[in-house]
């Protein structure tokens, strides 16, 4: 989530290669991969997330496809927070709508960064 918050698209892509839990040798197409989820965070960052703006249930809808055309296989955790993440955007849509979630959680990110927490 560092890499999406930073706008680092490649970044998230490669993190999300390098991370499999599958067989990578399965991956079709990694640099095809790659350019997806980057292009999709270039796509969504550019305006920020406000939440009034942005579906993430469909910017996650968009990275589960290109996860399953380029078979990659995703973390079972990354999975759960993005889960998470759709749940809680119903919610805050509800409560604040023009809230950029991104810009809100940063310093958490940085904090989480620093202590090492993940």
């Amino acid at each position: 989530f560092h890499a999406i918050a930073t706008n680092d698209g490649r970044r998230a892509g490669n993190l999300m290669l390098e991370r499999t839990p599958g067989d990578r040798s399965h991956v079709r197409d990694e640099e095809a991969f790659v350019s997806g989820v980057a292009g999709l965070i270039t796509s969504v960052r550019s305006g920020g997330i406000a939440l009034g703006k942005v579906r993430l249930g469909d910017v996650f809808t968009k990275m589960l496809g290109l996860a399953c055309d380029h078979c990659v296989k995703l973390e079972t955790s990354f999975v759960t927070v993005a889960t998470s993440i759709i749940v809680i955007e119903g919610v805050g849509r509800q409560l604040r709508p023009l809230t950029d979630i991104v810009m809100a959680a940063q310093p958490l990110l940085v904090e989480a960064l620093t202590q090492k927490l993940w």
